[in-house]
């Protein structure tokens, strides 16, 4: 006769879902940084980020001085607006489906017997959705991108490098 030891068992689920939090922790982390900081899913604001970044202006306020600086002919203002479009539905989409799945995720947890298999499933569908839908918008700005002239791509370069800087996300030290 088998039994299962519920201590085992139980210490492996409280893992399980120690380590599953931190994966999600992470991946909303690693997102946090392509969206500007106005709010979160239930729309509060999620701190000044002017004043944890050194003091410089919300990324959609540096991404107008950008647009400004560039100095854009026709063309390049229309695939602008294109990818500046697809980025705000992309991210108004992605807003939307994580609500929804945590909606879903904590009534399928609130179920007894939950299938964790099927739950995480579900999570990973929405996560690869959403990430396809942020592949799209990128590729909008980089084919915005690739119509710059050299001296504009050069003050794309570096803005993108400021913003990662301030973002703290910058390479270590190349000594």
């Amino acid at each position: 006769m088998h039994t299962t030891n519920k201590s085992t068992s139980s210490r492996t689920l409280r893992r399980f879902l120690a380590t599953a939090a931190i994966g999600l922790g992470l991946g909303a982390a690693s997102t946090s940084f392509a969206l500007p900081p106005d709010g979160g899913c239930d729309g509060r604001a999620r701190g000044d980020w002017s004043a944890e970044h050194g003091g410089h202006g919300s990324p959609l306020r540096e991404l107008g001085r950008l647009h400004d600086e560039l100095k854009l002919d026709a063309k390049q203002e229309a695939l602008w607006k294109d990818a500046e479009q697809a980025t705000r539905d992309a991210r108004k989409d992605s807003r939307e489906r994580l609500r929804e799945e945590h909606e879903k995720t904590l009534a399928a947890l609130d179920q007894p017997n939950a299938d964790l298999r099927a739950i995480f499933k579900a999570h990973d569908e929405t996560h690869a959705d959403i990430a396809k839908r942020h592949e799209a918008s990128r590729e909008r700005w980089f084919a915005f991108y690739d119509s710059l002239n050299p001296n504009q791509r050069e003050k794309a370069r570096l803005f993108l490098r400021k913003m990662i800087d301030h973002a703290g996300h910058a390479a270590p030290d190349r000594r």
